[in-house]
């Protein structure tokens, strides 16, 4: 059917046609051909309450009005979401509202914002689908647009050149630039606009209480926990035995909550291919969800990284092999035909573990 682009407006200008777009506004018009999820009891036909959900990532989502008893509602409602990963993905739901038993799903549909680059307006009819992506059978649609543009009000720190010299990471030295290097340093300075996890209970906003999780391999490291900060400073350093930079280093911020658990925030991954040079890379990465995926803004990490050589961390498998300690002392008779495997088993080295202390660090 016919779309018209000016019932209602828009109303959303670009504040950089040439800036990084980093928000998504939504404007949620209409829909039509909904199901029928109130049957009547003693008649023919029915009712639903209708109302949309917007996510984008993780638990990032925004939720229109309800609409009682309409099977061809008229919301006209906008909405906006700080977003900058072309990655994302909006994923618009429709539920008949239930204050009571909970809400019903109706159909869904989804946009990439890969779709949404060219900074226009995208204004269509959506099909609605149903949850396992069936669409097949009319079950409404939803007249919806969307515009994803450049807002400079929310250019920040994590948008400008990395300074290197603040601070400057002088006490990390690579021994001997000709041995393989067998150590990841990892220099977690600051985060910025973490996502609110604890809200406040009469007023809006609310904080955090991040604490950052390094993971490599099996080894696993935390930083401090900064009380009630959206935008923490850490200046922590780490390092990890490592002797090739094929994998990834996984960075998790959590809410500290010492009661119920920690709640999970987001997460980063850093290829550590990037490090074959043995300089200090050094970057804010954006936090998305568990699975990898980006969406909305929740935060980004300040962190650096290096691959160096420290002596103190070679072992004994870095070392000549002393063939005279122990000895094998085993005869053979050369002229005859070998028969028999002999094998001397020494020692082992790095093991895991596996039977970790209960009240401490190790096993």
């Amino acid at each position: 059917m016919p779309v018209d682009l000016s019932a209602p407006p828009m109303n959303v200008t670009d504040g950089d046609p040439a800036g990084k777009l980093n928000e998504l506004h939504i404007l949620l018009v209409r829909a039509t051909g909904i199901k029928v999820m109130d049957k009547n009891m003693l008649s023919k036909g029915g009712s639903s309450d209708p109302m949309m959900t917007f996510h984008l990532g993780g638990d990032e989502k925004l939720k229109s009005s309800v609409k009682k008893k309409s099977l061809a509602p008229v919301w006209e409602e906008a909405f906006k979401f700080p977003v900058s990963s072309t990655d994302a993905v909006l994923t618009c739901v429709m539920d008949d509202y239930d204050m009571g038993s909970g809400n019903d799903f109706m159909g869904q549909f989804s946009i990439p914002l890969s779709t949404v680059t060219d900074r226009k307006e995208k204004r269509q009819w959506f099909e609605l689908e149903e949850i396992d992506g069936n669409s097949e059978h009319d079950i409404g649609s939803v007249l919806l647009a969307v515009k994803w543009i450049h807002n400079p009000d929310l250019i920040s720190i994590v948008d400008k050149p990395v300074d290197y010299n603040d601070p400057a990471w002088d006490d990390i030295k690579d021994e001997d630039m000709e041995k393989d290097p067998n150590e990841l340093n990892v220099f977690i300075l600051k985060a910025h606009n973490l996502k609110i996890m604890d809200k406040n209970l009469l007023s809006k906003g609310g904080s955090t209480d991040p604490v950052f999780s390094m993971f490599l391999g099996e080894e696993k490291q935390k930083t401090t926990v900064k009380k009630k900060n959206l935008n923490p400073e850490y200046f922590e350093k780490f390092s990890f035995g490592m002797r090739s930079n094929t994998g990834k280093l996984k960075v998790v911020c959590d809410d500290y909550d010492m009661g119920s658990g920690n709640d999970f925030l987001g997460q980063c991954e850093i290829d550590l291919v990037q490090l074959g040079d043995r300089k200090e890379l050094r970057a804010w990465y954006q936090l998305g969800d568990d699975d990898g995926s980006i969406g909305a803004d929740i935060g980004h990490v300040l962190v650096a990284v290096r691959w160096i050589f420290n002596p103190t961390r070679l072992s004994p498998v870095d070392q000549p092999i002393d063939w005279e300690n122990p000895k094998m002392t085993v005869e053979d008779e050369p002229e005859e035909n070998p028969n028999e495997l002999n094998i001397l088993l020494i020692r082992a080295f790095g093991l895991p573990v596996m039977d970790k202390n209960m009240f401490s660090k190790g096993g």
